[in-house]
């Protein structure tokens, strides 16, 4: 390889968090960007700025989705692949999420729902 070579960088993958608690958004959000993920935050589904299909993946936390109603699961169709962080399992948001992960959040499960989820989108079968 000659030095001054640049080759092109992929892309970073962008997540999208949507959590209320601010601690655990920013929490979150410092995690995947030390991952090496490019991340947006916001704390409804109400705040979103990123356009539907401009994520890689999202992760939200079921506080910030309004259950029952149109809300929920059009947003998930919106921005999915979705991961939802739920006290409990199976949730009423389940079925039209990529997958749910029960908090609180224990080692690598949620990371490596969110790396499955970036690979069914960039590597579809």
């Amino acid at each position: 390889m000659c030095a001054g070579t640049k080759h092109p960088q992929a892309a970073l993958p962008n997540l999208l968090i949507v959590a209320p608690s601010q601690d655990l958004r920013q929490s979150l959000k410092f995690a995947f960007e030390a991952e090496g993920y490019q991340v947006a935050a916001v704390s409804w589904i109400d705040d979103l700025k990123p356009a539907p299909g401009s994520v890689d993946c999202t992760i939200v936390d079921h506080h910030a989705v309004e259950v029952p109603g149109p809300d929920g699961p059009q947003f998930c169709a919106d921005y999915s692949p979705v991961v939802l962080l739920a006290n409990l399992a199976p949730h009423a948001l389940s079925g039209a999420v990529f997958r749910t992960v029960q908090k609180p959040l224990l080692g690598a499960t949620l990371s490596f729902a969110v790396r499955i989820a970036v690979s069914s989108r960039t590597n579809p079968t």
